[in-house]
């Protein structure tokens, strides 16, 4: 090891010094401005214009001394109060290293407001780190002038994104723009870094560990967990020239195992479990699709409370080892077209701790290791062409689930099922491409693990090939003279046209419960055995035995749109076919399976009107169907039932049963703020918001016209912002209003926003705050929340954040209120300054599962995925548990989101923020809008509940009624036991049936204590 590392420290100062620091490399594309495409294009590099009027862009004019031998500077140019941009982004840079930004800037003469650059740095997994805003201040000048800043980006930078603002009015002109190490950056950090290349595990100092026993030994150490999950952690760099990640594990106590994972993206894995001893190497690229060089988080999991494993080291290699790829096959097969394996094949793999039997022309795989508890069935080596034959399918056959399910891997080394273990079942097809990088002939084993004592997986084939599998199901008796069947599903599962029916769903009905003036979903999928053409879909009446009607008008019928979505965190990144969009015309948009990307059959913005269209289901494959019944609020309580009538153009016509059970509960107004960032005044959007239960009103980015009278006072048009106030007062919106004035508007005090404010700005802004205030009284509008710097304290420098308390303070001296998002630790640094935080994920998270206390109103925000269960528990059983005043999510829709319908960006780039899609109609839901909905519900209930004990524990003498308080006080005290766990894994364990279980109990509790107060 000592000389190894010896080796390492030579090499790269040998290299440093070869290399002088006047020739670091400009990390900035195209920053001459002279590369642009066959249509005079600029490459690399995006405008935005403030207003029609501005302009902004390449200028061959000579207005000053241009750089020799170049023709293209750009010009800005803004004849109105606004600003334009120009921007470039995913530039790569190393984190905590120094860096030298500079730019050649004119001005004919001063911009009424200060020019800024913007400095944005990412982490691998698309976050924003930090922003700094750096002020030209450079005067007019017949000549250019060089403006430069300084500055270290943060340990976990992987990207920075730079944009250039001329603000206000005036013209500029831009050259040059440079980013670069700065001098001496390299020579200072060399030794710090040598240590990622390669980590001695005697010396316990690289590394952090938890739950482990670190004992030194002759060329290694021996690590023992003290519990059944063990680890160690430390930083690893990687470049071109070294990214594989090789461990050497001298050996591995019987009964131990062992992984890899790369904590900086989360809990990404590399490896999956395994109990062998040996030499490993894996490229990081292909596994994890990392940049060309970085650093990663690396974690070292140890599995099994006592055992032990001999490490001897890890470091950063060129290429894996040879062995690797061979290790555990039974013999290996070339293969000039696609891959199959059906049950006698599989008999013939590679088996550890399985039993295998062929059942029903199934392979039956059963865990029956008495050592550990799982086993391993491992391939044949495959040799193959996977970018003629990318796509791995498995059919399982529909067993009992157990604890624990199954895994499938690559080399034993890059794990294709999105969890450590799944309980998915069906036809499910994986990209070989999308995980590993691959192109081309590729050697590879596959590795299928089956876990949990007696755990049964019965597996029909798998196959490598050139297009997804089909899905397949045998229709039998009347459905196979129809060529379809019907079968109802759980609303807020992930179902797609690969979703097959389970034993006992086919015949099924659709049953749900809810309250008068409540929206409740219900939902079933239509398996097509042939290709159906024009299929209709109807509701009826939904009648009681009573022959009290529901109207069919109350059924809102929409059609799951599956698609592809650019990943599955905020960032930008490899493809996701994903349920999300819930359309009336399901033939606006079709996904592309090959490209995996989606075809778009409109222009600007689609035409989704208000009826359900005919839909065609292609052969072998399910298409979902979306049920929101909206119950009246003055509805007599009882069992409802309707026939839902699907009618294909070339198949006989089917129906299947809808049943509502309305409740006899008055249900509660939760005393929550529930609001979203919002731009705009669209009366069906915020008809939209209200009918999903949101009750606070946000203007973000409002405008004021201000105007300066004779003898020096300010005048502004308040009419625009009553129409738009009344529009959210007249719906409903009874709590709190978020306002965000909009800077970026004629006389506006902005230096108030960005420091150096003068009295007279200072006085200015007060005057606008005491303004609005007094014309939200006198129109008694609900209170305002003024929003200040959007999250200040993210800043580690702390500017931001006491410039946002001054801001706060002016805010409040004028009789106003102050709101933003921030972190914990920021809002308590304000203290009084912050009357309503809207904390971050992160800072919100601490709160749970112990409440918070403060009496402060505190809010919580965060950024929607395609995942209704996250926004679900996050506007409700969330809010409640953490003792938050509500909820406040980014955004209905990103208020910069001028293309909605493509997710796809540069990789790295933040994505689509959006619940509900615009459309010529009106907005068009998602699965995600409606999981918001049911999150508020919950609340709801539980409201309820509450308020029902208060009222009963006035009531004394009745033995019955005081045993059902203590069980509704135990019910809303204490969240069933699979909500609490760690925060950060309930999201990947909860199901729908978690919380319609839970609002189930809730309810009956509400029942029975209504039958004993009455």
């Amino acid at each position: 090891m000592k000389k190894s590392i010896l080796f390492f420290v030579i090499l790269p100062l040998l290299t440093l010094l070869i290399i002088s620091p006047a020739q670091s490399e400009n990390l900035i594309k195209n920053p001459g401005f002279e590369e642009v495409d066959a249509t005079g294009k600029l490459l690399n590099w995006s405008f935005w214009l403030g207003n029609t009027a501005s302009e902004i862009g390449l200028d061959k004019a000579t207005y000053a001394i241009l750089p020799v031998n170049k023709s293209h500077t750009i010009k800005a140019f803004n004849p109105q109060e606004t600003w334009t941009m120009v921007s470039q982004e995913g530039i790569k840079v190393a984190g905590d290293t120094e860096y030298l930004f500079s730019a050649k800037h004119i001005e004919s003469k001063h911009f009424s407001r200060t020019s800024i650059a913007q400095l944005s740095e990412y982490d691998a997994g698309g976050k924003l780190l930090k922003q700094d805003y750096l002020s030209t201040n450079i005067p007019p000048s017949p000549d250019w002038a060089v403006w430069e800043k300084k500055f270290t980006t943060q340990p976990a930078t992987t990207t920075l994104s730079l944009a250039y603002w001329p603000m206000g009015t005036g013209t500029a002109w831009l050259d040059d723009f440079s980013l670069v190490k700065f001098a001496g950056s390299d020579q200072e950090k060399a030794e710090s870094l040598l240590p990622y290349y390669e980590k001695d595990f005697i010396n316990q100092e690289n590394w952090e560990a938890q739950d482990l026993v670190f004992t030194p030994l002759p060329g290694g150490a021996k690590i023992t967990a003290t519990k059944s999950l063990g680890f160690l952690k430390g930083y690893v760099a990687y470049d071109k020239l070294h990214p594989c990640l090789q461990i050497k594990i001298d050996s591995v106590e019987e009964g131990a195992r062992w992984m890899l994972v790369d904590l900086s993206q989360g809990t990404e894995k590399i490896s999956a479990p395994d109990n062998r001893a040996g030499l490993f190497t894996f490229d990081l690229r292909n596994i994890l699709r990392l940049p060309e060089k970085g650093q990663i988080l690396l974690g070292i999991y140890f599995l099994g409370e006592g055992k032990s494993l001999a490490l001897n080291g890890i470091r950063t290699v060129s290429q894996p080892v040879a062995e690797k790829n061979s290790w555990g096959t039974a013999g290996s097969i070339s293969l000039a077209s696609g891959f199959s394996a059906g049950p006698a094949d599989i008999q013939k793999w590679k088996n550890t701790g399985l039993t295998i039997k062929t059942e029903n022309n199934a392979s039956k795989i059963t865990e029956s290791n008495p050592d550990n508890n799982y086993g391993r069935l491992d391939s044949p080596e495959i040799y193959l062409n996977v970018t003629e034959y990318p796509y791995l399918t498995i059919s399982l056959s529909h067993e009992p689930e157990k604890e624990y399910g199954w895994s499938l891997a690559l080399n034993n080394e890059t794990t294709l099922s999105p969890k450590q273990y799944t309980k998915n079942s069906g036809i499910i097809t994986y990209d070989l491409r999308e995980k590993t990088g691959w192109n081309g002939k590729q050697k590879f084993f596959l590795s299928l693990y089956v876990a949990g004592e007696g755990k049964e997986l019965a597996v029909n084939w798998l196959k490598i090939s050139n297009k997804p599998a089909e899905a397949s199901y045998q229709l039998s008796g009347e459905d196979a003279q129809r060529g379809y069947l019907c079968y109802p599903k759980k609303p807020f599962a992930v179902y797609t046209y690969a979703t097959l029916p389970e034993p006992g769903e086919t015949g099924g009905k659709m049953s749900i419960f809810a309250s008068p003036g409540e929206y409740e979903p219900a939902t079933f999928l239509v398996y097509a055995g042939k290709d159906l053409k024009e299929v209709k879909i109807e509701a009826g009446n939904l009648k009681d035995n009573n022959n009290h009607i529901i109207p069919a008008e109350n059924i809102d019928i929409r059609i799951m749109k599956v698609w592809y979505q650019a990943g599955n965190t905020g960032a930008v990144g490899p493809a996701a076919f994903v349920p999300e969009l819930l359309l009336k015309d399901d033939s606006l948009i079709t996904p592309d399976h090959e490209k995996r990307r989606n075809v778009l059959h409109f222009e600007g913005l689609p035409l989704d009107g208000p009826q359900l269209k005919p839909i065609n289901i292609p052969e072998n494959s399910s298409k979902q169907v979306w049920l929101t019944v909206r119950v009246p609020q003055d509805v007599f309580p009882g069992r409802y039932t309707s026939r839902i009538k699907i009618m294909p153009a070339n198949a006989p016509s089917q129906e299947i049963e809808l049943e509502v059970s309305v409740l006899p509960i008055k249900l509660q107004e939760p005393d929550k703020i529930y609001g979203i960032y919002y731009v705009g005044s669209n009366l069906k959007e915020i008809e939209d918001m209200r009918a999903h239960g949101l009750n606070s009103g946000c203007s973000y980015n409002f405008s004021l016209s201000l105007k300066k009278k004779e003898g020096g006072k300010w005048e502004f048009d308040l009419t625009s912002l009553k129409k738009e106030i009344d529009v959210w007062v007249k719906n409903g919106f009874t709590k709190p209003i978020v306002l965000a004035l909009n800077p970026y508007v004629a006389y506006f005090p902005i230096k108030v926003l960005d420091g150096n404010a003068t009295p007279e700005d200072e006085e200015l802004f007060v005057f606008i705050i005491k303004e609005v205030e007094r014309f939200r009284k006198e129109n008694n509008y609900p209170e305002f929340l003024y929003y200040g710097i959007d999250e200040p304290a993210y800043d580690t420098t702390g500017k931001t954040l006491e410039q946002c308390g001054k801001v706060f303070a002016l805010m409040q001296k004028a009789g106003g209120k102050t709101t933003t998002a921030i972190t914990l630790a920021g809002a308590e640094k304000l203290g009084a300054l912050i009357d309503v935080p809207i904390y971050d994920e992160p800072s919100a998270n601490s709160l749970f599962p112990t409440p918070s206390l403060n009496p402060k109103t505190e809010l919580h925000y965060w950024h929607p995925l395609e995942n209704p269960i996250y926004d679900r528990f996050r506007f409700g059983l969330f809010v409640w548990k953490a003792g938050l005043d509500g909820a406040y999510p980014y955004a209905y829709r990103h208020v910069f989101s001028y293309a909605p319908y493509d997710d796809f960006g540069k990789e790295g780039d933040v994505r689509n923020e959006i619940y509900a899609y615009p459309s010529q109609g009106g907005p068009i839901p998602t699965i995600q809008w409606e999981g918001m909905r049911e999150g508020i519900d919950d609340v709801r209930y539980l409201t309820t509940l509450a308020n029902l004990i208060e009222k009963a524990q006035k009531t004394t003498g009745n033995q019955n009624l005081t045993q059902e308080i203590a069980a509704g006080k135990n019910l809303l005290e204490n969240l069933p036991e699979v909500f609490n766990a760690n925060i950060a894994l309930l999201y990947q364990k909860l199901k729908p049936e978690d919380f319609q279980d839970y609002r189930r109990k809730i309810s009956e509790q509400i029942m029975r204590l209504q039958a004993l107060l009455k």
